[in-house]
């Protein structure tokens, strides 16, 4: 494996699990859930979380939480929300959900201690699946 990926790698990842790991654990854990909801929780993290790391080193701006920016966390919400409202068509409150629910975990995972890559599929899967049932409808 190191052979083949190790110049892939982040520093920290030659020493435990790669973030490619969590990626495909996330994914299928989303995948317990309706496929339109998997989908989305996917596209969240396969768009959203690498677009907020993108404009977060690149624009940076004021920092929120463990080195987040602000910039990356907002674009992060508004990619997320696209997704839902416009590529898949959910509508507006709910993917106002999974946008939140999704640039959330990208901004606390690592205070967490939780690879974000696991954390943005499930926790999208879970908010957008279970808000029904939390605000009564």
């Amino acid at each position: 494996y190191m052979k083949l990926f190790g110049a892939l790698l982040r520093p920290h990842e030659r020493t435990s699990l790669p973030g490619a790991f969590y990626f495909v654990l996330g994914t299928a854990a989303s995948l317990a859930f309706p496929i339109k909801v998997a989908r989305l929780s996917v596209l969240c993290l396969s768009l959203g979380d690498p677009v907020a790391a993108v404009v977060g080193t690149t624009i940076g701006g004021p920092k929120l939480v463990m080195d987040k920016s602000f910039s990356g966390t907002s674009v992060c919400l508004a990619v997320c929300f696209v997704l839902g409202f416009g590529v898949m068509g959910f509508n507006a409150t709910e993917s106002l959900i999974a946008a939140l629910c999704a640039t959330l975990a990208e901004l606390f995972s690592s205070g967490i201690g939780i690879d974000d890559n696991l954390l943005i599929p499930i926790t999208t899967s879970v908010g957008l699946h279970f808000y029904p049932v939390v605000i009564g409808t």
